[in-house]
């Protein structure tokens, strides 16, 4: 943001939580924060009460028609690009609304290996790892920086933060394990506990593995609407 006013866009926002952390920071900058759930943005409401550079509304980000073209400077994504199935319609929806100059920055995880390369334990532990986080399928990183240059974005900039995330990855990846470390004691718990929590174990354990073995990789992306003619 660099002590400018902006405008900016957070898409699948959840509780606004991010939005809310750069609202507080930068009081001359304006946030929308956009989620599907009703559920998530009754907290997100709460957070916006209190800033008055926050604002907060419920849609799909496959649908931005209540922003205008060329209005928003950023528009940033956290770990929720990867449950869109129609990724097109997203960059040319985020692509319409920026303005020229204006960036998308997508934080998220990316299938790093094709299935076809995949050993038969790797490909079970990627299904059950999209299962539990309710994701039909993860996209390839070099799929979706295509889908996104092909509506008109420029690649302005990627990281691999694969290595950046692992600790707190490991972190999670104990806690999993000592629950399956309990032997036959584990079935009777899990038996216990919530299908979506069970989930959450699973996701838990897994992640780490599949990161380390190059299957996941979790990158960070910065794509560029380019500017208008004489622009910088």
């Amino acid at each position: 943001i660099g002590g400018r006013a902006v405008a900016c866009l957070e898409l699948a926002a959840g509780r606004a939580a991010n939005s809310a952390w750069l609202a507080r920071r930068h009081a001359q900058s304006r946030f929308t924060a956009l989620d599907l759930s009703e559920v998530q943005l009754r907290y997100a409401r709460r957070s916006a009460a209190r800033l008055a550079n926050l604002a907060v509304r419920q849609g799909d980000y496959h649908d931005l028609s209540g922003i205008d073209d060329a209005s928003t400077d950023i528009v940033f994504n956290i770990e929720g690009l990867c449950y869109s199935t129609d990724k097109a319609r997203v960059f040319a929806e985020v692509f319409r609304v920026l303005k020229p100059g204006g960036s998308f920055l997508i934080y998220d995880g990316y299938s790093d290996r094709p299935a076809q390369k995949r050993a038969a334990d790797e490909s079970r532990a990627a299904l059950l790892l999209e299962r539990g986080m309710a994701i039909t399928e993860f996209e390839r990183y070099p799929e979706m920086i295509v889908s996104a240059q092909t509506v008109g974005f420029d690649l302005a900039d990627q990281e691999d933060l694969s290595a950046a995330i692992m600790p707190s990855a490991e972190r999670l990846e104990r806690r999993a394990t000592r629950l399956l470390d309990l032997g036959p004691l584990a079935h009777v718990v899990i038996r216990a506990l919530p299908v979506s929590l069970i989930d959450n174990v699973v996701t838990a354990y897994l992640m780490p593995i599949l990161i380390r073995r190059r299957v996941f990789c979790y990158m960070a992306t910065v794509l560029r609407k380019p500017p208008r003619a004489g622009e910088a």
